[in-house]
């Protein structure tokens, strides 16, 4: 329901009736604790850089979509989906056998994603072992920015991606910078 609120440029990156790509550029961070690089090594994030081209591919089924991330050739996907919840819908994002409920909170700054539960092959997980999500979607300088920080339950970080992406669309329903 609050889609509708959303500035235009973040509702945009999330209406595409069709497998596409966008490009942009960013940045990542990566954590030095050694259990927050083991994690970050499992899930594939890419190593520490600074403005580098970044890309994500969305790959469009129904009921479900592929998110391929590209950060200076290093690539990283998850697959999204929404399930109803008793009171709400509830986005899920599936990384190889863990699986991570969303809720989404959307307003006229942007989007903001807060977790509420994870599951590792379909086994709930104590949520006080989960880890911590800081994702943002915004608008900034007319651009779509995005703001993902993911750290250990206790505080030290696993990863940081940011960045900006352009959407502007051509004849073969591909978006690029």
């Amino acid at each position: 329901p609050a889609f509708a609120v959303l500035p235009p440029a973040v509702q945009a990156m999330h209406q595409h009736p069709a497998s596409t790509r966008v490009t942009g550029r960013g940045r990542v961070e990566r954590g030095s604790h050694p259990l927050a690089r083991l994690v970050g090594f499992l899930f594939r994030f890419p190593p520490p850089m600074s403005d580098i081209p970044v890309s994500v591919s969305f790959d469009i089924e129904p009921g479900a979509e592929t998110w391929q991330r590209d950060f200076n050739s290093h690539r990283f996907q998850s697959r999204l989906s929404s399930r109803q919840d008793v009171t709400r819908r509830i986005l899920t994002e599936s990384f190889g056998p863990f699986t991570f409920d969303f809720d989404l909170d959307g307003h006229p700054d942007g989007l903001d994603m807060h977790i509420r539960a994870w599951r590792f092959m379909g086994l709930p997980l104590p949520r006080q072992m989960a880890p911590g999500v800081r994702a943002t979607e915004r608008v900034e300088d007319g651009r779509f920015t995005f703001d993902v920080e993911i750290t250990l339950p206790w505080g030290p970080l696993i990863v940081r991606y940011r960045g900006y992406l352009h959407c502007r669309k051509d004849r073969s329903n591909t978006a690029e910078i």
